[in-house]
Parts: structure tokens; C-alpha cells; sequence
């Protein structure tokens, strides 16, 4: 997959030499005064992600880390808001040290694999608090549905499953605060994606008789829900007894995956059926 935001960086600036202005502010802006915490970058395009003088896709070019270098983060802050169809949106951006030549520059937090909107223990840069990323009203709408169902309509198993394999393929990243498709990437997020619900309602509101119903884990059948509070999960399968298959967003640093929970694990969580699946 190809970033968007490199290739049309690229694009802008093909045939170029970075001009002295831009190598001089890059040089001029503030560093922080202790070192950061380093984090690989993303490394899906093979050119690379191009390092800017301002927290911006338009702020002149300064520098190129190569796909999946790492970077030391300085401080975040506010910048033009970018989306991937991968890394979701956000309006963050890095000012980063490429450990490779100690060249310093902006990058959208998109790319930096930290797996946090705002890093531990990272300072804002000039004093301006780093924006969180945006909710559901700049966020695409959803997805169109495989099988036609309405947003908020009757849904059928076979098309909840459908639904619940992109973000696995994408490796659609767990966050609290970034959307993709047009739901949050955290747990209820993800069920409210496969159930082609309006919004992300919450886990706790999953779990209420406005969407779903508990059941018996020996009803449970490719689209029902297990949940505790705190976390949903999608149903997929048994893998042994007691053993459930599910597909999840479920922690920082991880994503969409379909993993076998425990005996245990899968004995903690009660079972539900969501009203409108047929």
C-alpha cells in the first residue's frame, strides 16, 4: 500500500532541490532538551516519509526517512489534518530527529508507529498542546455495507462477517481517538463497524438492551458479541470447548486481529445478540 501523503509530497516536490531557506529553518527550529522516546516509522511505501519544515504536507521539504527508519520524537503539536486509509486521521504531527543522520523535521503522527495519539511523556512543541484527533463529525461516514444493509438496519450474518475482515487485512491500529471507515478504532468501534451501526456507541451501551440481548454461550453463532465490562468482541467460531475464535480491536500497540481466547478468558465474558442481525 502506498502512502497518500508521500506520494502527493512527492509529486509536489518532484525534480527539486531543497531550498537553503528550508534547510536553514529546519536547522533553526526548537529541539527538545532531553532526548525522546525512538519509534520505527511505517514502512509500507518504499520511498519513505518526507520530513517538513512546519507541521504541514505543504511546509517545505527538509529530509526523507526511509520506510521504517526510526525517529527520536521531540515534541507534537497541532498540523494539517491527513488520513490514510490504513492509519486512520489525525491532526498530529511529530517534530522527529531521524536517528539515521540526525536531520530534525515534522512528520504526521499518522506514520509514527507509537501506537498513541499523544506520547508518553513527549512535550508540546512551543508551548501549543497537541490536538487530539478528530471525532466522528470530520471522520468519513461508514463504509458502504457488502450486502446493502442500512446504517442502523437489519443485517445479516454473513454480511457482519464481510464487514469484519477489512480492518483485520488493513491492520487498522487500536485507538481511543482516531476513526477509520467512519468508527472508532477501539473495541466498540470496531463491533459498531460490523454491525453497520450510526457512530460508535460504547462498550457499556453494546452490552444494552437498546442494541443487543445476552444469550447463552451455547447460542452463540458467527456475529454474536462476548463482552465484559470494559471490552466487546465479534464471535467467529469455536475453537475447541470453552474456546471462543473472536475478531477484535483490543488493546494500544495492536491491531485488528482474530485471535483464541483462553477458557478463562472466554468464561469472563457473557454473550449477545445484536436485535437486528437475521
Amino acid at each position: 500500500m502506498s502512502f497518500t501523503l508521500t506520494h502527493q509530497t512527492r509529486r509536489r516536490a518532484a525534480g527539486v532541490l531543497v531550498p537553503l531557506a528550508a534547510a536553514l529553518a529546519a536547522a533553526a527550529m526548537p529541539a527538545a532538551a532531553s532526548a525522546g522516546p525512538v519509534f520505527p516509522t511505517a514502512s509500507d511505501d518504499p520511498s519513505g516519509l518526507v520530513m517538513h519544515a512546519t507541521p504541514s504536507t505543504g511546509g517545505a521539504r527538509v529530509g526523507r526517512i526511509p520506510a521504517g527508519g526510526s525517529v527520536e520524537v521531540l515534541c507534537q503539536t497541532t498540523g494539517s489534518q491527513e488520513s490514510d486509509p490504513k492509519y486512520g486521521t489525525s491532526s498530529i504531527w511529530d517534530q522527529v530527529k531521524f536517528t539515521g543522520d540526525g536531520t530534525v523535521g515534522f512528520v504526521t503522527d499518522l506514520y509514527v508507529l507509537s501506537n498513541q495519539d499523544h506520547i508518553a511523556g513527549v512535550g508540546a512543541c512551543d508551548g501549543a498542546a497537541p490536538a487530539p484527533a478528530p471525532g466522528p463529525g470530520p471522520a468519513p461516514g461508514p463504509a458502504p455495507a457488502p450486502g446493502g444493509s442500512a446504517v442502523d438496519g437489519p443485517i445479516s450474518r454473513s454480511e457482519v462477517m464481510a464487514r469484519s475482515l477489512p480492518w483485520i487485512q488493513r491492520r487498522v491500529m487500536y485507538s481511543q481517538s482516531r476513526y477509520t471507515d467512519g468508527y472508532r478504532q477501539d473495541c466498540s468501534g470496531y463491533m459498531s463497524l460490523v454491525w453497520h451501526l450510526k457512530g460508535s456507541p460504547n462498550s457499556p451501551t453494546l452490552r444494552s438492551s437498546k442494541y443487543t440481548r445476552i444469550i447463552s454461550k451455547g447460542e452463540l453463532q458467527p456475529g454474536d458479541m462476548l463482552g465484559h465490562p470494559g471490552h466487546v468482541a465479534l464471535f467467529v467460531r469455536w475453537a475447541a470447548p470453552g474456546r471462543a475464535v473472536v475478531r477484535e480491536e483490543y488493546d494500544d500497540g495492536h491491531p485488528a486481529s482474530e485471535r483464541t481466547w483462553s477458557v478463562k478468558n472466554t468464561s469472563q465474558n457473557t454473550a449477545y445478540r445484536y436485535k437486528n442481525i437475521r
